[in-house]
């Protein structure tokens, strides 16, 4: 069960810590160059053992969670690269896509021709993931957005309620 919902438990751990100011500022050191450049070792080590050792899999999702700290916290050239306004775009939207695929799977297959070369590959590929991109924003802004708007407003009237 743990490898199954290991990495969105490490997920959600990292984006409570993060979010708490006392931790983010203990867990600076993660954002070294040194740090960064032990645990992305360490991740590349952890992706080639989880097939012959089958206790990496349970060690992969807290490492891959250390870099992903290590990334965020960090400086360097890949902390820049994944701030970039492209990438955060596709980060907002990436669950739509993981949920639609399927979907604009099946509405790509209307669209293209059902020819097995790669240029056709690569058109169905292209068409499915605009699909599930077009959307997925379309979930973001008219669904994902309103409900985080309704979800800041009902915590703000509890931390409210509680400090009174």
């Amino acid at each position: 069960m743990f490898t199954a919902y290991g990495r969105i438990l490490i997920g959600c751990l990292i984006a409570l810590c993060l979010n708490e100011r006392r931790i983010f500022d203990r867990l600076r050191f993660a954002g070294r160059r040194a740090w960064s450049v032990a645990v992305a070792c360490a991740f590349i080590a952890s992706l080639l053992l989880v097939s012959p050792l089958q206790g990496m899999i349970y060690a992969f999702p807290f490492v891959a969670g250390l870099l992903l700290i290590s990334l965020m916290i960090g400086d360097g050239l890949a902390s820049r690269l994944l701030s970039h306004r492209a990438v955060r775009y596709v980060g907002t939207r990436a669950y739509g896509v993981y949920l639609l695929d399927s979907l604009a799977h099946r509405a790509g297959g209307y669209i293209t021709p059902a020819v097995t070369d790669w240029p056709t590959t690569l058109l169905f590929f292209v068409v499915n993931l605009a699909i599930a991109f077009v959307i997925a924003d379309l979930l973001y802004r008219l669904i994902e957005q309103p409900l985080i708007a309704v979800g800041k407003r009902v915590s703000r009237r509890v931390m409210i309620a509680t400090a009174s």
